[in-house]
């Protein structure tokens, strides 16, 4: 046996879920679920069916599971993949850095920039005008139409 493949072993091991921890699912899906989660296996060894649920769990968190177990579907109980799926779809923490303080000169310039601007030559609502006076002077208008310049103003 060379080294690679004992450091393989010894890492598939490190990712293995805890046999209680499988127990412990199959325990809250079964209260769930009832008969409908235990009649999956049907004809099958519980102990067949659980060690394929901790080899396809590999890897899972205990984070990921704890949200799985909170979003579950209440009408059908999940299959192992289905489950680590829910594990997976986990949302990610994700670190924030501090909002960076505008120099106050960059600042100035935009703001006198769109100063400059000015306020707009046109009324960005204009069309919903024009919409709304072609309907009153009878001209037929689609139902989009319609909502769009009542939604607009």
């Amino acid at each position: 046996m060379d080294a690679r493949a004992g450091e393989k072993g010894a890492m598939s091991r490190l990712n293995d879920l805890p046999t209680v921890w499988v127990d412990a699912i199959f325990a809250r899906l079964s209260l769930a679920y009832g008969a409908r989660f235990r009649e999956q296996w049907e004809g099958l060894q519980p102990e067949h069916v659980k060690a394929a649920w901790k080899a396809e769990l590999r890897g899972v968190t205990s984070d990921g599971i704890a949200h799985a177990l909170a979003h579950l579907n209440p009408d059908f109980p999940p299959n192992a993949m289905q489950f680590v799926a829910l594990c997976r779809n986990q949302p990610q923490s994700v670190a924030t850095l501090p909002r960076p303080k505008a120099d106050p000169e960059v600042q100035a310039r935009a703001v006198a920039a769109l100063n400059a601007l000015g306020k707009p030559k046109t009324d960005p609502k204009a069309w919903a005008l024009k919409l709304k006076q072609r309907e009153e002077s009878g001209e037929h208008l689609s139902s989009f139409q319609r909502w769009a310049w009542r939604e607009a103003l």
